[in-house]
């Protein structure tokens, strides 16, 4: 019985060192597989994706009257219901966000499947543009 329980343990150790080979395998085929090279195709010397401080900001004065000078914009590459972040900016700064996301390479921006929605609709609360 002991000799059974020994090569099963045997066997056991000879599928991991088996799988662990497969999958440093797999990783090595994509990683020398894939084309970096694809890149290039959009590399202006700008980031990929739209970092902070290449997000419009918002002046510091009045930026709303009412609540139609008020839309809710895409803050980064990915949108909300992929783990970006939406927020609510006057009007007047809606190009520049869509400037910016013009920007973001779909070859190389990863986001994540996280519902991160939580804007529903953009007010003005003392001149300052808000999200409900």
């Amino acid at each position: 019985m002991a000799n059974k329980e020994a090569w099963i343990s045997v066997a056991i150790v000879i599928v991991l060192l088996a799988l662990g080979v497969f999958l440093t395998q797999k990783t090595t085929w994509f990683e020398s597989s894939y084309n970096y090279s694809d890149f290039n195709e959009f590399d202006d010397g700008i980031p990929m994706d739209v970092p902070a401080d290449n997000v419009v900001s918002t002046p510091a004065s009045v930026e709303c009257n009412s609540d139609s000078d008020c839309v809710k914009v895409q803050e980064d590459c990915c949108p909300c219901n992929s783990g970006g972040k939406d927020l609510c900016v006057a009007k007047s700064l809606e190009q520049g966000y869509l400037d910016n996301l013009a920007k973001c390479n779909p070859k190389v921006t990863i986001c994540a499947q996280v519902f991160n929605c939580k804007i529903n609709s953009c007010s003005c609360v003392n001149g300052k543009c808000e999200g409900n």
